[in-house]
């Protein structure tokens, strides 16, 4: 049973956290950049481990509804390498030269360029829609599970991920998006050793984390050190735990996204769901951190609509086995 001050915690959690992605293009970009990553590593399968209210597990499925991948069965590929996420390199085998593809899922410009071979014969690219058979999303504050109900997932498991058995699941490959905050030290090793011990089948594993060095990352350390408490996030802390927890990984996505509001004011409430634990100092301590915000945030214009906008740099890291 939970206890009246952690079902507090979940309320003002939930509140905040639905007001934040009202207001950021991340869960869009990072879905979609997600659902090119999964589908060019051949995954048709994939668990969303910490998936909060659902809005990136769907943005993600909604991606491959609009997404095209490159194959050449004279060539036997069926590969978009990971340069990054507007434009890809595909290189052909027995050919020295790159096949050059503008990626873009949005639809506007599929793809293009064709590509001579170095024996002189040309081939003509065949593009498939790319699949995704199931998605699992698994969540442990109850407050989020329960905005999951509202998309059409394929499993809803409700716990924390250490607590879960995965070789019971049937996935291809895993992802978290800053969930990785939410497991102990002491269990992380214990979750990455589940996840890449499964019998006969070792699945993908990625981690989307916020990079150190954008204005977004300066905020969050600003405003912790003004508060008083630890700031646990950054790619930097994130990959450090991961190597201690008996992983290695590799940077293959730096995506700029966005967090907006109308005003500095409004911007500064809508940061707060990243700071739910320390949310009374936070509150209370309105106009210093509203001057924070102010330090590292602009006015730029948002689908037509001036905002105050902070950049933010979320990276994709992929994560295997040490």
């Amino acid at each position: 049973m939970q206890t009246p001050e952690r079902t507090a915690y979940e309320s003002a959690y939930e509140d905040r956290f639905e007001r934040y992605t009202r207001r950021t293009d991340g869960k869009a970009i990072v879905g979609e950049a997600m659902a090119q990553i999964i589908a060019a590593d051949g995954h048709k399968s994939a668990l969303d481990i910490g998936a909060g209210n659902g809005v990136l597990a769907d943005r993600f499925r909604g991606a491959f509804d609009h997404l095209k991948i490159l194959v050449s069965e004279r060539k036997n590929m069926r590969r978009v390498l990971r340069d990054d996420w507007t434009r890809r390199t595909a290189q052909l085998r027995d050919c020295d030269q790159p096949f050059y593809v503008d990626y873009l899922i949005n639809g506007r410009h599929p793809f293009s360029q064709g590509h001579s071979l170095c024996s002189g014969d040309s081939i003509e690219p065949v593009f498939v829609m790319a699949e995704l058979d199931r998605l699992i999303v698994l969540e442990e504050k109850q407050a989020l599970a329960d905005k999951l109900g509202r998309f059409s997932f394929d499993q809803l498991i409700h716990a924390r991920a250490e607590d879960v058995d995965y070789s019971r699941l049937d996935f291809d490959c895993a992802y978290m998006s800053y969930a990785i905050n939410g497991i102990a030290n002491a269990a992380l090793p214990r979750v990455l050793r589940n996840l890449f011990g499964r019998a006969g089948h070792a699945p993908s594993l990625y981690i989307v984390t916020d990079g150190d060095f954008s204005p977004w990352g300066e905020t969050a350390q600003r405003i912790a050190a003004h508060l008083g408490i630890e700031w646990t996030g950054g790619s930097g802390r994130d990959m450090e735990r991961v190597v201690l927890g008996g992983g290695q990984a590799r940077l293959i996505c730096d995506l700029e996204t966005h967090i907006y509001a109308p005003t500095i004011e409004e911007l500064k409430d809508t940061l707060s769901a990243f700071f739910v634990r320390a949310r009374q100092a936070y509150d209370t301590q309105h106009e210093e951190i509203c001057r924070i915000v102010e330090d590292h945030s602009i006015n730029a214009d948002i689908d037509g609509q001036m905002q105050r906008v902070m950049q933010v740099s979320e990276q994709i890291f992929d994560v295997m086995p040490a």
